[in-house]
């Protein structure tokens, strides 16, 4: 059986494996429910359609054969879909002539659906007979005219259904039916995994006998078996299950499971083996190994994290994510991270006191938004196994912990493992055009302590509390400190002032609380992503809260000023308000500083909106010219300059930046004939060097003496309990800069020397924020930053924000260097944005890329990260990254030899230059072009020409690719009908 036909046999013809019926799938809907409207663009999602359309589909009882004319003359694609209340249905009838003049019990007169259910399948009844638990009915689209649409009931006679829905629309070639049953007339109930029995029947009454006053049936196609009467016992069998369609717990007769006598623990860089033996399979017959791992705590509350620790390997083969079945590889926890469950060093195994706790929901509730087994693993072994024996060796690559392995089987499966992809949309188009404004429509109430707001119908309230060091808090001023507040409505939504001034002769700790009453039902985001009571707060910098109300649209805040951006922190209440707050915030003695919010309201309670009314209102919307990479001279000796052109192509790269760091003196003479090199290879890439401004190594290869270290001493970064602070688990210490300190002047030397003598293009400025930790206990105070106790409310120690510090000196050098005409590309925060357009964030999470609303939306994709290195799996990237707003750029042209990977142009190569305009998920519109993986008509309201670059799901480009553009009113419109994991880029001409 080829892979189409099994396609075929999943989702269209029932099959049967020894003796067995392998059931249809019936997928839930998720939220919205069908819309039983004739409009069939809520089924687009719904996955495993029937088709008929072959010859062997065609009742023949009492049919002539020679009635049947091909799929022109009758067809039909059926969905169902199923919730807990009721079950769905959609018929899209192709039949080149339509008759039906009947209604009620004569319905079957003319063109009609029949179904034959039955809800106990497993119940064993005469043949011949309908019996308890069997209904039949029909489903009739009338004539369109007077004739209306109606389900009648044939079986129980006195079967009449209550509470159905049913709509038909007449096509161009036929007809659509819609409707909509609940189980109650079947006195049942709708569960997982619930089988039930349902035939099908399209029947075709062509002709019309005068005599008998009734339609002659032509044609009749069923799902079922074609030459059985129509009250024969054994309907076709469909499990209802998960939006996915994947039909699970199948029991086959002849393909038991076969338990494995596998190792408990692997000691740590062991491996341990195992052997089963199978017989020669059938294509549609799929091996499963199934088994728990788990790597032990000592810790016995929680789960404790998740490494990339076990390798499995079948046969010689290594397993990889693709392997993966019953679960995404990708999964997101509470707080909107997304991780997988698999990276290049092996598969992630959770660790944990115990196998029970990655299976508890009390535990695992709390850090992922869906409950799942942890420590269950499903991997699909097609095509790995063969006839006889077959090994299995699975690798513990933890250097210091055991791998716990249990409840190891192989299994066996029947049908598509894997959710099948959704196909191209058909009917009617949403149509996708940039807004033509993005109004903050909000009006001031009240402007003092609670601040009210009111944006159309929608009223928000936003209390503030302040802490004072006796434990208490307070609503405005106190016998500690003075305050008072302006509320402003400016273009950039309304400001928010708030300024404090300490009234006593010591540093002052004050927590700042602005809280946004929502009910039950409100949702919220944090830094772009989905927050939830229970979870930690989140750091902000650069980021924002939002808030919405489902059907009263949504508001949101982001910091301001420089030290709110740098403290705030944001978090959602065991009552489900929003809190937007500074916990670190220190008046020096006699001080008084002024920190400021701004608060944006839409009327739709969109994240979209939201995100599109700040970033035009604060005018963040840059041009953005290329992609960018990093290279590293010691590998190009790897590399043809063929291949070299070809990723710098493929890759759409504007700017290239040679990595120096870490090079000593004697390699200086190998990075300028690297760079020119580059220059004479890429005479249109903006040619550039790493540029890191906390770091200086130290050791046998650092660049810098002893004796410079000893001057810089006093510029060290410390942590709290004295130390000094190194990067990560390495021997480069942190320093900070400012403008009077020696590493400032040490390291305003270097950039000059950069920027003078080595005749390149611009700087990469990495981790320009801050580097490793954020925040400096020594001298010098930037005099508002400090750990307050958040009981008592006192100070518990004075530290510095190292962006705050180097904040005068990095806007020096910023300017220095764009005054030379050089070119900088850093992920540098919003108040620097104006200068530094082109930024990033790095992606060995995608979720990161949530952040860059705020910023230069790029991400940078991590490569030493991600599961595997094909050049798909960077496509992937491109495309799931538009579902956080995010372009695409590469961290590395000059991938070691090991990783090496084939490259083709794909969707980043027309991703650039792009000004945006506006974000949607999974779609970015710019000035110049528009890239999206959504369907619809797409255009700019006007009459500019469009180039058209489609890609498919493997991110190669599809030539031709049959998308249409039309001129509607003297407007041109591109509409993209794009199957599920294509992508696609406009471009306007």
């Amino acid at each position: 059986m080829t892979k189409k036909m099994m396609l075929a046999a999943f989702c269209g013809i029932f099959l049967t494996l020894c003796g067995t019926q392998v059931p249809l799938a019936m997928p839930f809907k998720e939220d919205p429910p069908i819309m039983v409207d004739g409009d069939l663009s809520d089924w687009d999602v719904v996955v495993c359609p029937l088709i008929l359309n072959e010859k062997h589909q065609y009742k023949t009882d009492s049919i002539d054969p020679k009635n049947y004319n091909g799929p022109q003359d009758l067809s039909a694609i059926v969905k169902t879909a199923w919730r807990d209340y009721g079950f769905f249905i959609m018929i899209k009838v192709t039949d080149n002539f339509h008759n039906q003049q009947f209604n009620g019990k004569n319905v079957w007169r003319g063109d009609h659906v029949e179904l034959f259910l039955d809800t106990i399948p497993a119940v064993k009844t005469p043949e011949d007979t309908q019996s308890s638990g069997q209904y039949h009915f029909m489903l009739s689209p009338g004539n369109f005219k007077e004739i209306k649409p109606e389900i009648v009931g044939f079986f129980p006679a006195n079967l009449k259904l209550q509470d159905t829905k049913i709509e038909a629309v007449k096509t161009s070639d036929g007809y659509i039916i819609e409707a909509e049953i609940p189980w109650s007339n079947f006195k049942i109930k709708g569960v997982q995994d619930k089988i039930i029995g349902l035939d099908i029947w399209i029947s075709d009454t062509d002709e019309f006998d005068h005599q008998q006053s009734y339609g002659v049936q032509k044609t009749l196609l069923t799902n079922g078996v074609a030459t059985r009467k129509s009250n024969k016992r054994g309907y076709t069998h469909y499990s209802l299950t998960t939006t996915d369609g994947i039909v699970r717990n199948i029991k086959m007769e002849g393909f038991k499971p076969v338990k494995l006598d596998i190792a408990p623990t692997v000691q740590p860089a062991t491996e341990t083996t195992v052997t089963f033996n199978t017989a020669d399979l059938p294509d549609s017959i799929h091996p499963i190994f199934k088994f728990q791992a788990n790597i032990p705590s000592s810790r016995k509350a929680g789960l404790w994290g998740w490494r990339g620790l076990m390798r499995v390997f079948v046969n010689g083969k290594e397993l990889t994510g693709e392997n993966i079945l019953f679960r995404p590889l990708a999964w997101r926890t509470r707080d909107g991270l997304d991780y997988t469950l698999y990276s290049r060093s092996g598969f992630i195994v959770p660790i944990t006191g115990a196998f029970v706790e990655g299976n508890d929901p009390k535990t695992t509730r709390i850090y992922f938004a869906e409950h799942f087994n942890m420590h269950d693993f499903a991997l699909d072994l097609t095509g790995a196994v063969k006839n006889g024996t077959n090994t299995i060796v699975i690798k513990n690559i933890h250097q210091k912990s055991v791998l716990q392995l249990r409840k190891a089987n192989i299994e066996f499966a029947a049908g598509e493992l894997r959710k099948p992809k959704r196909p191209a949309p058909t009917g009617k188009l949403p149509v996708i055009k940039p807004a033509n404004d993005f109004k903050n429509e909000c009006t001031i109430v009240s402007n003092g302590n609670p601040i009210k707001l009111r944006n159309g119908i929608n009223n928000w309230t936003i209390n503030s509390s302040f802490s004072t060091p006796d434990g208490k808090w307070v609503t405005s001023g106190s016998n500690f400190f003075k305050h008072s507040r302006k509320v402003e409505k400016v273009d950039g939504g309304i400001l928010v002032s708030d300024t404090f001034t300490n009234l006593t002769d010591e540093a002052l700790p004050i927590i700042q609380k602005h809280e946004i009453p929502a009910s039950d039902k409100a949702e919220h985001q944090l830094s772009g992503l989905k927050a939830f009571y229970g979870d930690s707060a989140k750091k902000l910098m650069s980021g924002s809260t939002f808030t919405a109300e489902p059907g009263r649209g949504g508001i949101g805040i982001i910091p301001e000023s420089r030290i709110l951006t740098v403290h705030s922190t944001a978090l959602v209440t065991k009552n489900n308000a929003m809190i937007f707050q500074d916990d670190q915030f220190v008046l020096p003695p006699k001080g008084s500083i002024t920190q400021q919010f701004r608060i944006f309201t839409v009327e739709k309670g969109d994240y979209w909106e939201f995100i599109n009314v700040v970033r035009n209102n604060l005018k963040l919307n840059y041009t953005l010219e290329g992609a960018f990479t990093i290279a590293g001279p010691k590998h190009f000796p790897i590399m043809t300059e063929k291949v070299l052109k070809k990723r710098v192509k493929d890759y759409n790269i504007n700017a290239m930046s040679v990595s120096t760091y870490g090079y000593t003196e004697k390699d200086f003479a190998k990075l300028e004939d690297t760079l020119a090199y580059l220059r004479k290879l890429f005479p249109g890439v903006k040619i550039m060097r790493y540029y890191h401004s906390q770091l200086t190594n130290v050791g046998k290869n650092s660049p810098v003496s002893e004796n410079e270290l000893a001057k810089l001493k006093n510029d060290r970064v410390l942590l709290r309990n004295g130390k000094e602070a190194f990067y990560y688990n390495t021997e480069s210490g942190i320093f900070f800069t400012t403008l009077d300190n020696e590493y400032g002047k040490w390291e305003e030397k270097e950039l000059d020397d950069l920027l003078d003598n080595w005749g390149l293009d611009g700087i990469y400025w990495d981790e320009f924020s801050s580097s490793g930790v954020a925040y400096h206990y020594g001298e010098p105070w930037d005099n508002c930053s400090g750990d307050i106790d958040p009981v008592t409310h006192k100070l518990t120690a004075k530290k510095s924000s190292i962006y705050i510090l180097q904040y005068e000196w990095k806007m020096k050098i910023v300017k220095k260097i764009l005054a030379k005409g050089k070119f900088i590309f850093s992920g540098v925060p919003r108040e620097f944005l104006h200068l530094v357009p082109h930024g990033h964030c790095e992606t060995a999470q995608l979720s990161n890329a949530a952040s860059q609303m705020m910023r230069s939306p790029i991400q940078m994709s991590d490569y030493t990260r991600w599961p595997t290195t094909t050049w798909q799996d960077y496509y992937n990237a491109m495309r799931d990254g538009l579902d956080y707003g995010v372009l695409f750029c590469w961290s590395n042209l000059a991938i070691p030899n090991k990783y090496n990977i084939d490259t083709y142009p794909t969707l980043v190569g027309q991703m650039y230059p792009i000004t945006p305009i506006e974000f949607r998920k999974g779609c970015i519109i710019g000035k110049e072009r528009i890239i999206t993986k959504n369907s619809g008509r797409y255009g700019w309201d006007d009459n500019s020409k469009h180039e058209i670059h489609v890609f498919d799901a493997t991110g190669r480009e599809v030539i031709p690719h049959g998308m249409k553009t039309l001129t509607v009113n003297g407007k041109t419109w591109t509409d993209l009908r794009l199957p599920e994991d294509w992508s696609a880029a406009i471009v306007r001409k």
